[in-house]
């Protein structure tokens, strides 16, 4: 991999890592170490990209929790395999000096067509549970 654009297209990824590397010193020595030890695997950008998504949904979960109140929002879906998911968005007021209704996406989870409410209602709790939010914020 170098940091000029590639002839062909080699992914969204790679692109954001050379688009990266250009101010970034440790990702430009990544990008033009041996092919073996590039770190850009299938395995590594899952990884890479569910760090992210874990930091991104802190970072929300922490709003919220400053926010004291919020509302949950879902509505049942297909995705292009045809499975039914369940997105969670979660609505709130942020607080400083300008305050402005969010409504940030956090999370998709399977839905179960024939146990859809108890299905739908043990996983949100366990998600808030585990954000720590309080139920008496709803």
């Amino acid at each position: 991999m170098t940091l000029e654009k590639p002839e062909k297209k080699d992914g969204k990824f790679r692109a954001f890592l050379r688009y990266r590397a250009h101010t970034d010193e440790y990702l430009k020595h990544l990008i033009h170490c041996s092919r073996n030890a590039t770190y850009v695997s299938p395995e590594i950008q899952n990884e890479i990209i569910g760090i992210c998504g874990k930091l991104i949904e802190k970072k929300i979960v922490t709003e919220i929790i400053k926010a004291k109140c919020f509302a949950i929002l879902g509505d049942e879906i297909l995705d292009v395999s045809g499975q039914e998911q369940f997105p969670l968005c979660i609505r709130y007021v942020s607080n400083g000096d300008h305050p402005v209704l969010r409504e940030d996406f956090v999370v998709f989870f399977p839905s179960k067509r024939f146990m859809w409410r108890i299905h739908i209602w043990k996983n949100l709790k366990s998600y808030v549970e585990t954000w720590d939010l309080k139920l008496q914020g709803l």
